[in-house]
């Protein structure tokens, strides 16, 4: 049995760069995004980062668009995975081969993350879940999902939405239809600070010297 519990955030991601970025840089990096996915400025777009698996639900998402019946909202979705062919049948069957684009493997999500105006990160489980974490950084509105890791990130309404059900269709098209439509609150995201490379190391240094050279 352990004697002490320790709470570590993560294995670290690159937060503090995140979070230095000029607002110039996000609207050049925004701008150049959504040339090269010829998303116009009146789109809302939404996307996707993470396999193409049952578990990141990206199936619920498409549905949920085709719900809300809205020719401006575009949906992309970075990742590979075995259910490509699966959501391509589904895109084509609904009629969204204009508005829903499966964008394959993608090493830079950067400009990907600037040019959207939401991320749809509704996996049925998820540990911290970085396709969350690293739009958050960045500054995007985001649906995440309850009872995951998600909920040490998405802390209030200001920073995204979490669902109960992830693969309600009608859950999911009411949180994008509530982020298209209610203006927010900029809020401070140095909270972040602790998901960083840097202080996940500085803070597991510390537990090993406390459990291993203070006894």
């Amino acid at each position: 049995m352990a004697n002490n519990c320790y709470y570590i955030p993560g294995v670290g991601t690159d937060i503090i760069n995140s979070l230095s970025v000029p607002k110039s840089e996000k609207r050049q990096l925004r701008l150049k995004g959504r040339n090269k996915l010829h998303v116009s400025d009146d789109d809302y777009l939404i996307i996707s980062v993470g396999e193409l698996n049952d578990n990141k639900n990206h199936e619920t998402v498409i549905k949920a668009i085709s719900k809300l019946n809205n020719p401006r909202i575009k949906y992309v979705i970075a990742g590979i995975g075995n259910k490509k062919e699966q959501l391509e049948r589904l895109i084509q069957s609904l009629g969204l081969t204009r508005q829903v684009k499966l964008l394959g493997y993608q090493k830079d999500l950067n400009e990907l993350y600037y040019a959207a105006d939401l991320n749809a990160f509704i996996s049925k489980r998820e540990g911290l879940g970085f396709g969350g974490l690293d739009g958050v950084a960045r500054g995007l509105y985001i649906i995440g999902t309850k009872n995951t890791g998600m909920e040490d990130y998405i802390i209030n309404d200001n920073i995204g939405i979490l669902i109960d059900n992830p693969t309600s269709v009608r859950e999911v098209s009411n949180a994008i239809n509530n982020a298209m439509n209610d203006q927010r609150d900029i809020c401070s995201l140095n909270f972040l600070k602790k998901f960083d490379y840097s202080f996940v190391d500085n803070l597991m240094q510390d537990i090993y010297r406390r459990e291993f050279f203070n006894q």
